[in-house]
């Protein structure tokens, strides 16, 4: 099962001519967040504009994620960046159109990071099979298809965890072979969902060192899933005697009960040192991970909102 190493913030276009179709896909993704719904291919572009370097941008700060002192303090630089959000994920738009097709509009926005849907009519399939196999277009559905509300949010679904695939390379070209391979395990992936799916996480980056998921949760507190193995217990305790933690903190590590933040504390100030329950990933594998929730650091550099404000 593909487990990405991040959850994007997902922003969504529509596009056509017929207003009444518009109201119908907007009925039919209702439960999405920012989406936006258009008419005209100008109104589209004038969107779009900035796509490419907010892209670049994205794609610098998620380099420097994997190469900080502080891994964890730059991934939090990325999510105080506001920019993130005005990134498009999904482009859905019609084919046949007045003013310009959708394949045309598909092949002009064919930038990094944007995964393009073509809705097409019965006159329309070879069209729509040419443009994806040539690389226009990443999926096509047709108009007339039996529960289309479903099957756009199936093809949705689909494209986000692309998009997030693609966007977060930077992230899994750099973690570790038996890392990578722990996260595309079943058992892993699913136990890793139900605890993001738990809190709420509606973003998420995958650190490699140290490994695990920090999250954006929707009340917007953060949550941090340390992953670690069974084997890496021991090193745990012989960390937590010289850190000074007390005796039951290091019996129940040594036990395989608890996991400690120690990660969080050495890497941002102001997190009160604490152990959190073993929650087993992977019986087989021998993976565990335990969820640590905290507010915003005052010591976060925030050295993207500054940049952002500097122009």
């Amino acid at each position: 099962m593909l487990f990405p190493c991040m959850r994007a913030s997902s922003r969504i276009s529509f596009i056509d001519d017929d207003p009444s179709f518009l109201d119908a896909m907007a009925d039919a993704v209702a439960s999405v967040r920012r989406c936006e719904f258009l008419h005209h291919p100008g109104e589209l572009d004038h969107s779009y504009a900035e796509q490419e370097a907010l892209l670049r941008r994205e794609q610098q700060m998620l380099a420097r994620v994997v190469g900080a002192e502080s891994p964890l303090a730059a991934a939090l630089d990325y999510f105080a960046w506001e920019g993130r959000h005005r990134i498009f994920s999904v482009l859905v738009t019609d084919q046949v159109m007045p003013a310009e097709d959708g394949i045309s509009i598909c092949e002009r926005h064919g930038h990094f990071g944007l995964r393009r849907i073509l809705l097409t009519g019965a006159a329309d399939a070879d069209l729509a099979v040419k443009a994806f196999n040539g690389g226009a277009i990443e999926s096509f559905l047709p108009k007339q298809t039996r529960n289309l509300g479903f099957n756009l949010r199936r093809a949705l679904q689909e494209q986000f965890l692309h998009n997030s695939l693609e966007r977060g390379r930077h992230l899994a070209m750099q973690m570790r072979h038996e890392r990578l391979q722990a996260l595309q395990s079943d058992d892993v992936s699913n136990a890793l969902m139900v605890i993001l799916g738990r809190g709420r996480v509606d973003e998420y980056l995958v650190l490699g060192e140290p490994f695990g998921v920090l999250g954006l949760r929707a009340d917007g507190r953060l949550s941090w899933i340390q992953i670690e193995t069974t084997d890496g217990l021991r090193e745990l305790a012989d960390s937590l005697a010289e850190f000074g933690w007390d005796a039951p903190g290091l019996d129940r590590v040594r036990a395989g009960q608890a996991l400690p933040n120690l990660e969080l504390v050495s890497q941002l100030e102001g997190i009160a040192a604490a152990i959190a329950p073993v929650e087993v990933l992977s019986e087989a594998d021998g993976v565990l991970a335990a969820e640590f929730l905290f507010d915003w650091p005052a010591a976060v550099s925030w050295r993207a909102l500054a940049e952002e404000r500097g122009g």
